[in-house]
């Protein structure tokens, strides 16, 4: 097998990486993510874990978050920490609320 065909792995994942930065940046979850573009939350994460993703996914997820696609495969996408902390943050207060309105 060549050094390119090994190195595609990584390239998903690249593309993964910057789709989650570019959903966080947006501020919307991987549940939301996936009910804008059609897919559930598991097939985001996978996404966003580095598996394979067709074209027609991309154009979709960058439609949904708003940014080019070449942004998604070629860029680099910046997320400060206050921004990636205050997601975190929002997310584990929604989880626990969630959690207290079922019990």
């Amino acid at each position: 097998m060549s050094k390119a065909a090994n190195s595609f792995p990584d390239y998903y994942k690249l593309v993964g990486e910057n789709i989650k930065l570019a959903r966080i940046q947006k501020g919307i979850t991987m549940q939301q993510l996936g009910e804008d573009i059609g897919m559930d939350r598991a097939a985001i994460s996978k996404i966003e874990a580095g598996k394979n993703i067709t074209l027609e996914t991309l154009a979709k997820i960058s439609a949904a978050l708003e940014v080019q696609p070449v942004s998604l495969v070629d860029g680099v996408l910046v997320v400060s920490d206050y921004e990636l902390e205050a997601y975190v943050v929002k997310r584990k207060y929604q989880r626990r609320t969630q959690n207290k309105d079922k019990g």
